[in-house]
């Protein structure tokens, strides 16, 4: 995205795992050419290890749009717009940028050390899909046998 740059300072959105382990991810809005508003994912980094000073300039901002993470979240959790949250407060964000915002965010290609790229995957994938299609086909196919086989012994003279 040539001409792109940072809006403002980063946040960190908390409760972020990537496998196994705990950690945050990286967002920062960004003003693109055209004066448009996108938040940038730059990548997810652990628990423990300090957030570094990330130069605009060495970014390569290639990526994928993607939603926008979803955290569910308790009450009392911190919805916020920079430092360490829970969840993005997007209204927040919408009035402290003015302008179009795009919808969702760009998750990096590339994301540069210590940060850790966050995996792209859809939010609707085909063999999970045709896995529970296949699951709720059987238990129906299942559930009309057991019906007529029940309706046929109940028509069966008794002897």
């Amino acid at each position: 995205m040539p001409g792109a740059h940072p809006a403002g300072p980063a946040l960190q959105l908390e409760n972020s795992y990537l496998g196994e382990v705990k950690g945050r991810r990286v967002l920062q809005p960004w003003r693109l050419e055209d004066g448009a508003m996108a938040l940038v994912d730059l990548g997810w980094l652990a628990d423990g290890v300090a957030a570094p000073a990330i130069d605009p300039k060495t970014l390569s901002l290639r990526g994928h749009w993607m939603p926008l993470p979803r955290h569910f979240v308790l009450p009392g959790a911190v919805a916020g717009v920079e430092g360490r949250v829970d969840a993005i407060d997007m209204a927040a964000l919408r009035l402290r940028y003015p302008g179009h915002w795009h919808q969702g965010v760009v998750v990096l290609e590339h994301s540069p050390d210590p940060l850790r790229h966050w995996p792209v995957l859809p939010e609707f994938m085909p063999e999970r899909h045709y896995a529970y299609a296949a699951q709720w086909l059987l238990l129906g196919l299942l559930l009309l046998l057991s019906l007529h086989s029940l309706r046929r012994r109940s028509h069966e003279p008794r002897r």
